[in-house]
Parts: C-alpha cells; structure tokens; sequence
C-alpha cells in the first residue's frame, strides 16, 4: 500500500494509521510498500524501526510498483487495457513471492488499503498463501466509482472485486455513501462491512486561538485538473463587482499541483491568488495553520449517489479547528461531512452565486472580527488516529481469538 514518504493524500493517510497501531502495546507489524524513488528518504522506515528491541520489530518491505517512462509510454500504445489490470501500479501485485521471501515470520492477519487496488490483489495472494484473515480497506470505491466507468466496470474488474470481498473477512469504507452503495451491491456481505474513517492526527490539533492577520486569507491545498479544476471557484469571484472591497482584503492561496490550464487562470485571476506550486507535507500544513477558511474542491456529479468520494483533508481539517468551505455536490460524502460536522459550508460546483456568497459572508465575519466564525470546538474523537487504529487492532484481536483458543 501507499504509504509516507509519498506526499498524496493515501500515503498520508496511511502514515497516521500506522503510527496509531503502534501505539497499540500487543501489535507489531510489517509493511509492504512501494519502492521509494531516489531522494526522497526514509520517514516511514526511521519511523517503524524506532521499536528495534521489541521481540518481533516491525520491519519495511519496498516493492517495485512501477514501469520506466518509457515502459509506461509504449504500454499505452500497445496494450492500454493491461495497464488498467488492475491500474498502472499493477507491478506491485506480482511482488508477492518477493514479499514472501523478505518477511522474517509469518503474519496473523493482512491489511490492505487502496486506492490503488493493486494493494488488494498483493494482499489477496499473501492472505491465501500464508492462510490468514484479511482486513480490505476501500479508500475510495473501485467499481462501484462513478469515475471512468470504461475501465473500472468492466468485466474483468468486476470479477477481480467480487473475488476481494468474497475472500476477505472484513471490509471498510471511509463514507457512509460507499459503505450504503456496496451493502446494496452485495446484500450477502454487508455484516462484514464497516465504516473506517479518515483519520486526523492529534498531535496536530490546533490549540490557539484564531489570529487574524492584515489580510483575508483563504488557503487551498491540493490540486486543480481537469476533473477538480479552479473554474467554479474563479467564475464566482468574476460574478462580484470588480471594484467590491473583498478583493482589497483578500488572499487566496494555491500550494499543489495545477493543470497549465489552471495556471494560466490563477495568473489571470488578480494580484489577490498566488500559486505557490507543489510544497512539502510540512508547508502545506503550515499554511493550513496561517489560514482564515480552508478551500476544498471536490469531484463535480449532478447526483449524491455519485458524489461519494469523502476528501481526505477534511478529517485534516478537523484538527485546524478553522471553517471550510467545500466546493461539492452538498449531498455526497464530502458535503454531508462537513455539514455533519459543522465544519463550514458545501456548495454545488454550479451555483457561483452560493460561492461568492460565502465567500464574502466569511470575509464580513473576518471583517467584523466574529470569533464565533473562526474558532470551531474541538473536534470528534471518532475521527483521531488513535480511536480509529484501535478500533482496527479490536477487530483483529477478535478476529484471531477463536484461532488462538483453538491452538491453545
């Protein structure tokens, strides 16, 4: 699985997982994951070896994911539908034997996380070699996405799925809409199903309180494409008077990947948006800090149905204790989850009035000097790393109890 030092939001994920379970007294674990390209270090490494004196210390894994540029380039001339089987990190599901070689003992139990699902058909390998139970994580929802239908629904996929979750012994979700969406899917499995969700790190809850600076600052961390572009946003500040007295006080930032055709918007936009290109882990959550309201754009779906991607920096923001405003469909995951949570506001991609509205209504509150709008209470436990990680650990402990009874 994914995990740090990549910078996505996945790797990231993973890392607060794990560092939960480690704070777990009776759990040692070990990581198969992918190969660190060069430079990049070793955090997640340093991190695990910490417990070198326990009796089993964890160890990491690095398997090769990946094809050489020019590997990927002819593959998707000659045989696109290979890459796709099940998606372009497929090398890392024939790293089994490799796997099995370098694991100093035998596991209990695997875990698997995914986006991408080439974790889970490793782990599906590993699960019936060594002949254990499987925890399946589905991160984001595999067939049952409405993204890219043409690959991810297709038969082949569709097998390789039902084969996962026939054979694993428990399956989570981070959204309730995934979760109601597979239930429904496949009625026969729903008891194995359950809600994990994204986690927050408590170390990085925010204690202080909110300090205003000379400017309006709105910070939006992660990336503009073509599927989650900077369009809807910048149509509904063009909507307000180019002389309103917003854009005096206000700056917008941009830290993370941008399409050029989201570049050459953000340049056109004003003086008030800059874009700081992509930045480190470390930075970005600095600017988090620094910020009046948090941005978030999310996949664009006409249905709820459909919008069941619940962005994983939300749960990050939890900790910040700052509004949010997220650009969604506002009854998909992402939506329901921040009105749930009374993190802020969700507006639909097509309303640009409803954006500039919120906009300037936190603007005014900035102005007015509203604490009430800038200092949200603490946030739900449900959500930290520790109560999520245990939650896991219950499971497996429960899991393997009628297994070691037996052996006793």
């Amino acid at each position: 699985m994914e995990t740090p030092p990549s910078n996505n939001a996945e790797a990231l994920q993973v890392g607060k997982i794990l560092q939960g379970l480690r704070r777990q007294p009776d759990l040692a674990f070990d990581v198969l994951t992918a190969e660190t390209p060069a430079g990049e270090g070793t955090d997640l490494t340093s991190l695990l070896l910490q417990d070198s004196e326990a009796s089993h210390p964890s160890q990491v894994v690095q398997l090769r994911c990946r094809l050489r540029r020019w590997q990927r380039i002819l593959l998707r001339l000659l045989a696109p539908w290979l890459a796709r089987r099940p998606d372009w990190s497929f090398l890392f599901t024939w790293q089994d034997q490799r796997a099995i070689r370098h694991l100093r003992q035998k596991p209990d139990l695997i875990y698997s996380r995914a986006f991408p699902p080439s974790s889970h058909l490793l782990a599906l390998k590993l699960a019936r070699f060594y002949q254990v139970p499987w925890f399946l994580h589905l991160s984001d929802p595999w067939c049952e996405s409405s993204l890219e239908p043409s690959w991810n629904r297709s038969r082949w996929h569709r097998a390789e799925e039902s084969r996962c979750l026939q054979t694993a012994s428990r399956i989570s979700f981070t959204s309730p809409v995934t979760l109601e969406r597979y239930q429904q899917r496949y009625p026969g499995l729903a008891d194995r199903m359950v809600l994990d969700f994204n986690v927050y790190d408590e170390s990085s809850l925010q204690p202080g309180p909110w300090a205003p600076g000379k400017r309006f600052r709105v910070v939006h961390t992660g990336s503009f494409t073509a599927e989650r572009p900077v369009d809807p946003l910048l149509r509904a500040l063009a909507s307000l008077p180019s002389q309103h007295p917003l854009f005096t006080d206000l700056e917008l930032l941009q830290a993370g990947h941008s399409t050029p055709h989201c570049r050459r918007l953000i340049r056109k936009a004003g003086p008030w948006m800059q874009d700081l290109g992509l930045v480190t882990a470390s930075h970005a959550l600095h600017l988090q800090r620094q910020a009046d309201l948090l941005l978030a754009i999310d996949w664009r779906f006409d249905l709820a149905r459909d919008s069941q991607f619940l962005l994983s920096k939300l749960t990050d923001y939890l900790a910040l204790r700052r509004p949010v405003l997220v650009i969604t469909h506002p009854g998909g995951a992402s939506g329901q989850f921040v009105i749930t949570n009374g993190l802020g506001k969700a507006v639909s991609h097509g309303d640009p009035d409803g954006i500039a509205s919120a906009i300037v209504a936190y603007w005014q509150a900035w102005k007015a000097m509203d604490r009430s709008q800038f200092e949200l209470p603490p946030p739900s436990a449900a959500y930290s790393a520790s109560r999520v990680s245990a939650a896991i650990a219950s499971a497996a402990r429960t899991t393997l109890a009628p297994v070691d009874a037996n052996s006793g």
